[in-house]
């Protein structure tokens, strides 16, 4: 930051004004509320813990995320959360350590070491739900709907959802049986999804000529529900065990058709998003038609194996900065009652009632006029028979 212009704020970091701070706050309160008519319990992890527990079972992605400093107390290295799946984990697997099904939900502030993508936020408002203790479709189709819900709570009642399986691309990559190296270059290159490199790539001979077509079709196979189809008799002739994960997306698409009949579903079979730690199904939710990324999650049974107790877990987050910045911008106004400046017991115990009843009364300074309070409808007068409330003239 140049020490001449002390007011700029770093990269991916943000401010709420007035209007946009209650935005988020009623959004904040308005999901809390629909994650508890759901079951869902709220917790609070910690802003800072140490790095092992942060990290932990998530993959690289998450630790080269995660901003780091030295406990003065201990000499260890702590780690600012850069997402709080893994610590609601945690909680699980080490704290409540019942058999029962766990429903939790969160909202609170991550910090990450740098954006996910371009112009992206590095600090943000993250909101989310994880169950615990259950694996199979129903789970899978709760906290989908689940989030699709909570999406149109916060004001989006057109989203694409994308759908995608980790079982899918683990299968396949099971039956290439490739180097390191190899598997890594062909990762990042079914990521980017780029023919011209995955063609260069099938021409060094890591692959026969019945494992390209694998390859090519991973790259080719996303779109609408046909796609999954199309992936089944692509795929299953050389990889089996990709049929019941793809059966598992075309049950859970079918179900959220029936109950969403306007929603809009997109299938990667190739989804790469989280391969580190994912297990089962992935998703992302996007705005329509603008296509901005608003809410993500899967299944990732395995991270409590790293606290001691694996269990079968499955969840959602989404950042609410920029739900507040994406959504249409509502003005949030709550009128007020102007009190004047005098502390008479009766006019003091009127405004002590008035805000404990929910009401907002602002205190005039002297020499301000009755009508200089913005957002202020009414005001509190004194006439021959005491305080009393009445409107601000026009």
């Amino acid at each position: 930051m140049s020490v001449e212009l002390p007011w700029i704020l770093p990269d991916g970091v943000d401010e709420l004004l007035p209007a946009a701070a209650a935005r988020l706050e009623y959004l904040r309160q308005s999901l809390l509320v629909h994650f508890d008519s759901w079951g869902y319990d709220l917790v609070f992890p910690p802003l800072l813990e140490y790095v092992e527990s942060l990290t932990v079972g998530t993959g690289h992605d998450l630790a080269i995320q995660t901003y780091q400093v030295t406990d003065h107390l201990s000499g260890r290295l702590m780690g600012f959360r850069p997402d709080m799946t893994t610590q609601v984990t945690r909680m699980d697997a080490r704290q409540m350590q019942s058999r029962q099904i766990n429903r939790l939900c969160y909202c609170g502030s991550i910090l990450r070491a740098r954006p996910a993508q371009i112009h992206g936020k590095r600090a943000q408002v993250q909101a989310g739900v994880e169950l615990f203790g259950h694996t199979g479709l129903e789970s899978d189709l709760e906290i989908l709907r689940l989030m699709l819900e909570s999406l149109s709570v916060a004001g989006f009642s057109e989203v694409l959802l994308d759908m995608g399986h980790a079982g899918v691309i683990a299968a396949v990559l099971d039956t290439l049986q490739l180097t390191e190296t190899a598997r890594k270059t062909l990762l990042d290159i079914l990521s980017r999804k780029s023919r011209p490199d995955l063609e260069a790539f099938l021409q060094l001979g890591a692959v026969s000529q019945e494992q390209a077509a694998l390859c090519r079709a991973m790259l080719t196979l996303h779109g609408p529900r046909g796609i999954l189809d199309l992936a089944l008799t692509q795929l299953m002739p050389q990889v089996p065990a990709v049929e019941a994960p793809l059966r598992e997306m075309m049950q859970v698409a079918d179900q959220l058709t029936a109950l969403y009949p306007g929603l809009s579903l997109y299938f990667d079979v190739g989804e790469l998003r989280g391969l580190d730690y994912h297990t089962g199904m992935i998703f992302a939710a996007y705005a329509q038609p603008e296509g901005k990324l608003l809410a993500q999650g899967g299944r990732y049974d395995d991270v409590g194996k790293a606290f001691g107790r694996a269990r079968p877990a499955i969840g959602f987050s989404m950042d609410l900065l920029d739900l507040v910045h994406s959504a249409p911008a509502e003005p949030i106004q709550r009128l007020a009652i102007l009190a004047p400046n005098d502390l008479d017991a009766e006019l003091q115990a009127l405004v002590k009632q008035l805000r404990l009843a929910g009401e907002r009364v602002i205190t005039a300074f002297p020499g301000q006029l009755d009508t200089a309070a913005p957002g202020c409808d009414r005001q509190i007068v004194k006439r021959a028979d005491g305080w009393i409330i009445e409107l601000i003239p026009e």
